[in-house]
């Protein structure tokens, strides 16, 4: 669901910082 993709976007965002 959403809640899924959010949580993906976050942990690219972290491994991209």
């Amino acid at each position: 669901g959403l809640g899924s993709l959010v949580g993906n976007a976050l942990r690219i965002g972290a491994k991209l910082l």
